[in-house]
């Protein structure tokens, strides 16, 4: 009988070990903290510059088991309504104690034009989507930039950046779907492409390869080694059920 109780705890022991070594660990973006298996929201800190910051709204989803960290990035055009809504939504729908790898979702990469009602451009006369990977010390865009490059992008392990068409602009929904030249990275950034279930994806071979001047936020991620992809869908300004 003590052999059998000796047995026992041996194995509850060998358990606990093997399911510490495969618990997840808590993600963190900014200040914003998720212990496994929790959710927590908060703001990523732009700092003043040579102009004013800004407070990026941002959700970290924990899963309660490693895998891969998905971000999704939101509100890169202060216009582009449909995926600041289906993040939000979104966010209450996913489970973290269910979740094998975790979420990181960026509500509204650019508040100043979302705030200020403008299309394209910040404040500072810059188009977000074109100064990747930013700077530390640059205008307001480029320190958006680098926030999001040192801070989501980093943690990620796969990145989704969400688009619609502008206030001017009425799109037909689809994925840009980036060829590189190196197979494995293509290879996964198609199967991202085909998991996110637009009807029409566009084959893009034209983004810049320097590392230091990846200009927009996928092209960002898929030049660190990370699969990624641009997906537009909605537009004019609208909120509409099947593009949200």
């Amino acid at each position: 009988m003590k052999r059998l109780r000796l047995v026992a705890l041996t194995v509850v022991v060998a358990c606990a070990a093997a399911a510490a070594a495969f618990a997840a660990d808590a993600l963190k973006v900014g200040d914003i903290v998720a212990e496994p298996g929790r959710r927590t929201s908060g703001y990523l800190a732009v700092p003043d510059g040579v102009d004013p910051g800004t407070r990026i709204p941002v959700s970290v989803l924990a899963g309660v088991r490693p895998g891969p960290v998905l971000a999704l990035v939101a509100g890169t055009h202060g216009y582009e309504y449909t995926s600041i809504v289906a993040l939000q939504r979104l966010r209450e729908r996913v489970d973290p104690g269910a979740l094998t790898g975790s979420l990181i979702l960026v509500h509204m990469a650019n508040p100043t034009t979302f705030y200020g009602r403008r299309i394209y451009f910040s404040p500072d006369g810059k188009n977000l989507n074109r100064v990747y990977p930013g700077r530390a010390d640059g205008t307001l865009s480029q320190r958006i930039a680098h926030a999001i490059t040192s801070e989501v992008i980093a943690r990620a392990t796969h990145v989704v950046d969400m688009h619609c068409g502008d206030g001017n602009e009425s799109l037909r929904p689809y994925s840009y779907w980036q060829v590189t030249g190196d197979r494995a990275l293509d290879e996964a950034g198609k199967r991202l492409a085909l998991a996110f279930g637009l009807d029409h994806i566009v084959i893009d071979r034209e983004r810049p390869s320097d590392p230091e001047r990846t200009l927009y936020t996928s092209n960002t991620a898929v030049r660190r080694g990370k699969p990624a992809i641009t997906v537009e869908s909605g537009g004019m300004g609208l909120t509409d059920e099947a593009s949200v």
